[in-house]
């Protein structure tokens, strides 16, 4: 992407008015000799961000101000619990929400749990493996272990943090 932005973007933006973004932004876009896969986009994009931070900069003001202020003082965001045993989860949900998450997914897909599930088998059930090789030893499971333990890993949660 460096070359591409080097060689091919960044010498036609010489002498073009940096705060035409959009109008930049379509020059690029539509006249990309390239198809517009990851490395063209990424590079459009980069040179969008840059312009934006130029546009924010002149003006005085960070650029969630340039677009119209705050429309909210936060966002939800989630984490994800993990163990080797229903009471690792518990202890790293524990943890979690005491660092006021309001979203913690319970994972079930944890390494090392080959005891308690893993990856599909059997004619029939879904998530089957092309072949049971190319997993490592610990990280295999049954459909049926699986659809076994996650209740009970979900009433543990349930009934230690009251949902």
């Amino acid at each position: 992407m460096a070359s591409y932005l080097n060689d091919h973007l960044c010498p036609q933006l010489i002498g073009r008015d940096a705060h035409r973004i959009e109008d930049i932004w379509q020059f690029f876009y539509k006249g990309a000799y390239w198809r517009r896969g990851p490395v063209t986009m990424s590079a459009i994009s980069a040179v969008d961000m840059a312009l934006w931070d130029i546009k924010a900069k002149a003006a005085n003001m960070p650029l969630y101000q340039l677009l119209g202020g705050a429309s909210r003082e936060g966002v939800m965001v989630y984490c994800h619990t993990t163990g080797h045993t229903i009471d690792d989860v518990l202890e790293d949900y524990a943890r979690h929400k005491e660092q006021g998450f309001k979203a913690i997914r319970v994972q079930c897909g944890v390494p090392g749990m080959k005891t308690t599930y893993g990856m599909a088998k059997g004619k029939g059930l879904a998530y089957e493996p092309a072949t049971k090789g190319q997993w490592p030893e610990e990280q295999l499971w049954s459909t049926e272990k699986y659809l076994d333990f996650t209740p009970k890993l979900f009433d543990a949660v349930r009934n230690t943090f009251g949902f």
